[in-house]
């Protein structure tokens, strides 16, 4: 087999991303990206000025997979294949879902990016679109949680426990839950505003939703 001489920027980000994969965060260096193509570090650094750049994006690849595992409609209730597409993302590659939610990555924290995008996508979700901005925020603060719980047994190794059957059985009896809660809850009062924008990250005091009532 003749050796590649060339090697593009999709190349490399694609070596980084099976690094990460196999090893974690912790192993990635310049060297190891370019052992994996069987190549000198030449061509990482013809393609990226320095392994910042590299990480930054390689972390934007990885979320954007993360994105598409959360849009590929499986069950065909939106809110649901959130979670699957989270807890397939984690099955496929743990090692990868502990450098963007554990804070190994150095980059600024891609979890706040993902949940923005999310935020996006339940807003024109049929019935979530009904709830104001910031009981959108709560459910899926709510049900982050909740998946988060999960992927942590799975990247543990306790995933072999059930089947995937059963994940999706509680998965969408939690979600439900959280839904019919919050579609049927009296409007927040202050106090418990300034608490639950506390855990979620957001000054409900900026909520525009809120100025115009």
């Amino acid at each position: 087999m003749v050796r590649k001489s060339v090697f593009s920027r999709e190349d490399i980000i694609q070596a980084g991303f099976d690094l990460v994969d196999k090893h974690g965060w912790d192993q990635l260096t310049a060297r190891s990206v370019a052992k994996g193509i069987g190549s000198s570090t030449a061509p990482v650094y013809s393609n990226f000025s320095n392994m910042v750049e590299l990480e930054k994006a390689l972390v934007e690849e990885a979320v954007g997979r993360f994105m598409w595992a959360t849009r590929n409609g499986q069950s065909g209730n939106q809110f649901l294949d959130i979670g699957l597409g989270v807890m397939d993302f984690v099955w496929k590659h743990p090692r990868w879902y502990e450098a963007l939610f554990l804070g190994k990555t150095q980059q600024p924290d891609p979890g706040f990016k993902i949940m923005e995008e999310l935020l996006e996508f339940l807003a024109a979700m049929p019935g979530l679109a009904d709830l104001d901005a910031a009981e959108r925020t709560i459910v899926l603060k709510k049900m982050a949680i909740f998946i988060h719980g999960l992927a942590f047994e799975i990247c543990c190794g306790k995933d072999s426990e059930h089947s995937r059957e059963e994940w999706i059985v509680l998965l969408d009896e939690v979600g439900d839950t959280i839904l019919r809660d919050a579609m049927q809850r009296e409007p927040r009062n202050e106090e418990e505003l300034k608490i639950l924008g506390s855990l979620c990250h957001w000054d409900h005091s900026a909520n525009p939703e809120k100025e115009e009532d």
